[in-house]
């Protein structure tokens, strides 16, 4: 896991099951020459989804990001990135759904 005290994230709480929202919030404590890129990273190392935020961000914002779908495929720890540039921070939450054949990754279907 990354963390540069640079950018802060944190989350409203750290185990959702399946659709349940995300609350992410992150602020920005320094001006950056790049725009804040949001990704949120399966078990498996596989992008769920990523948001450009466009240069014009405050320096704090809040994104509600629904668990489920396609590239939730696995039960397990989940990634959250933001980065500027070559500047990232990162935190992790817990997904459960139980739609998921496997619980965990490593788990035999």
């Amino acid at each position: 896991m990354k963390h540069d005290s640079r950018i802060v994230v944190s989350s409203d709480k750290s185990y959702y099951n399946h659709g349940e929202e995300v609350v992410i919030h992150f602020w920005l404590n320094e001006s950056f020459a790049s725009p804040p890129i949001l990704v949120i990273i399966s078990p498996l190392n596989e992008i769920v989804t990523h948001m450009n935020m466009g240069m014009d961000l405050k320096r704090t914002e809040t994104i509600v990001f629904a668990c489920g779908g396609p590239k939730m495929t696995v039960n397990g720890d989940y990634t959250i990135r933001v980065c500027c540039g070559n500047v990232c921070s990162d935190i992790m939450f817990e997904y459960y759904s139980q739609y998921n054949r496997k619980r965990h990754v490593g788990d035999m279907v």
